[in-house]
């Protein structure tokens, strides 16, 4: 009995000492030029490989108060490859001790000369950051989700890729590059979704996903040399970026040795990874992996590591896609996205736009009917019901659900938690739009109190004329000469409505967002809106008329500007009518008014 107590004894000591073997490290001060160390990373499947470093210096205050150590990467297949992207993380050591992990890289390098980013920079990450400070979004993700495109369904188009290859002036060491690894997804949207990820420093790139007939690594596994997945993506469709562990504590792991997002504190899953193959390449080589079982979380991402726990798995947030053809046949895909501010609208758009690309939709003439419910935690449910047609018809329906999801986490009043996310899809491989083309008056004089007849006359793609009437009460206490209407479709009223209130039309409350959202105009309804064109301040989305004018001076004076605006429009009233089509146009008129009848 004692002699197997010894034994287990040892053997406990014996695997803390293997999952802790980065725990002896050697100091920056240390480093010095000529060193031969040994660096550790995976080339296929999961078994760790050695390859030579040798030191060719430490580059002092390379960033703000931070050193880089530079190495020149041999053995193996390296001198073909150079640095291959999905190496981040790869530790180094020399004399058994670690020094850092491989991180940094120049492009188009003839030599696979590396960065090195110290471990004592790297255990700074395992700092708990208490408060975390507000992300601002890459411009282009800020653009490409503006609040004006959710207001007025005006999606712009994706940024354009620079093709032209960096001149020699504009290579850096830069960070290696991180596959992200996307299965399921169709090539085309791939590229044209590339701009955006790259904006967060990501490349994506086709693959697959691990097999269920293949032994999956478990978190022991996850020990300094082996690769490692941070999960964006699971379920029906797959997205996660391969790296590599550098160090690993008991249960603390760190990797990569650069920002994954550089997003400060995160919940991202962590899972193990499997490596297919390495793929030579003249600009980058890169390794090709699928990720594993989830073991952890990422909860830090900074500018020299990424830092994982294992154990409890980060939540994440379910979406469901039920899509309905013209044949009443329904495909349903099930997955989950990271619940993260910034990221998780831009993986809706990705995802939802391939979910309508797998039916073999394509990208000609059609139409797409949304509707669907976005569900938060202890608070009130979004509801959303619009139409897009034409050619754009999917990626103009996808960045207006991204773009509800970006105003509702990524608002300033204070953090949501999204349940759940359900989108229903009623497709049609057909145009169904149509133009407003006149409207008939039964008067153009009223009194207070009468009713006023509207005629609005609309004609459908390649078909023919169609109507709707509305039915207009005047109001009894209607103190004006002239009153105003616009006859159109909600986008472009809203458009101009934006236009015409700019900043002031912002909200100034969750609740103020939420009423916004599930108040938005759709795309497949007559709108009729009143109006007169009175002097009205509008402050926060409020419109303000008949102020004093002491108070109206105070409140449009510069103590205020940003928060108001002066407008020449007060809004009395607005109807609407549904049709079925996606329609476009709008029509001003006036009524004269004349003076209330006895």
């Amino acid at each position: 009995m004692k002699r197997l107590k010894f034994f287990l004894l040892i053997s406990c000591i014996m695997m803390i000492t293997h999952v802790s073997m980065g725990s002896e490290i050697m100091r920056l001060s240390e480093v010095k030029e000529g060193m031969i160390g040994t660096g550790k990373t995976v080339f296929k499947g999961t078994d760790i490989e050695e390859f030579q470093v040798e030191i060719l210096g430490v580059l002092h205050n390379f960033f703000p108060q931070h050193s880089m150590i530079l190495g020149i990467l041999k053995g193996g297949s390296l001198a073909e490859t150079g640095v291959i992207a999905g190496m981040s993380g790869s530790p180094v050591f020399v004399d058994g001790k670690m020094i850092g992990a491989v991180a940094y890289s120049w492009p188009f390098a003839k030599t696979p000369i590396a960065g090195i980013t110290p471990i004592e920079s790297m255990l700074e990450a395992q700092t708990p950051v208490v408060d975390q400070v507000p992300i601002q979004p890459p411009l282009e993700i800020a653009q490409y989700y503006e609040f004006e495109s959710l207001l007025t369904s005006k999606m712009p188009s994706p940024p354009k890729v620079d093709a032209t290859v960096p001149g020699i002036g504009n290579v850096e060491l830069t960070p290696i590059a991180t596959p992200l690894m996307v299965s399921g997804f169709d090539p085309k949207l791939v590229e044209r979704f590339r701009p955006l990820f790259s904006s967060f420093g990501m490349q994506p790139m086709q693959a697959g996903v691990m097999g269920k007939t293949e032994e999956a690594p478990t978190a022991d596994e996850l020990i300094p040399g082996s690769p490692i997945s941070v999960q964006l993506v699971r379920g029906d469709l797959d997205i996660g970026a391969i790296g590599t562990v550098t160090y690993r504590d008991k249960e603390k792991i760190l990797a990569f040795g650069h920002p994954f997002f550089n997003l400060g504190p995160i919940d991202f899953p962590m899972a193990t990874a499997r490596i297919f193959a390495v793929v030579p390449s003249l600009f980058s080589s890169f390794k090709v992996g699928s990720g594993g079982p989830i073991v952890g979380s990422v909860k830090q991402d900074f500018r020299s590591a990424v830092y994982g726990v294992v154990g409890p798995k980060s939540p994440m947030i379910p979406v469901t896609v039920t899509l309905n053809d013209e044949a009443k046949k329904k495909r349903d895909f099930n997955f989950e996205v990271v619940n993260h501010a910034l990221l998780a609208p831009l993986l809706l758009d990705f995802t939802f736009q391939n979910t309508i690309l797998a039916t073999q939709l394509g990208y000609g003439d059609s139409t797409l009917r949304v509707s669907g419910t976005i569900d938060l935690k202890n608070s009130s449910t979004i509801q959303f019901n619009n139409i897009f047609s034409g050619m754009a018809s999917f990626s103009n329906a996808s960045q207006y659900l991204a773009s509800v999801l970006y105003t509702l986490m990524a608002n300033e009043f204070r953090r949501i938690d999204v349940e759940s996310v359900g989108i229903n899809v009623e497709l049609a491989m057909k145009r169904k739009e149509a133009e407003l083309l006149e409207v008939w008056l039964d008067r153009n004089e009223v009194h207070p109190g009468d009713q006023l007849k509207i005629k609005a006359v609309y004609k459908t793609y390649q078909g023919h004329k169609q109507a709707e009437e509305f039915d207009l009460t005047i109001p009894e206490d209607l103190d004006a000469s002239v009153l105003h209407f616009i006859v159109g479709s909600g986008q472009e009223i809203s458009r101009q409505e934006y236009a015409q209130f700019g900043k002031a039309y912002k909200p100034d409350s969750l609740d103020q967002i939420v009423s916004l959202l599930n108040n938005l105009r759709s795309n497949d309804r007559i709108y009729v809106k009143t109006f007169l064109t009175e002097p009205t301040l509008v402050m926060k989305g409020r419109s303000l008329y008949k102020l004093p004018s002491s108070a109206y001076s105070i409140l449009s004076s510069s103590q205020t500007i940003g928060s108001s605006q002066r407008v020449n429009s007060l809004v009395l009233s607005e109807d609407s009518r549904p049709i079925d089509y996606f329609l476009t146009g709008t029509k001003y008129f006036a009524v004269k008014v004349l003076p209330r009848q006895n």
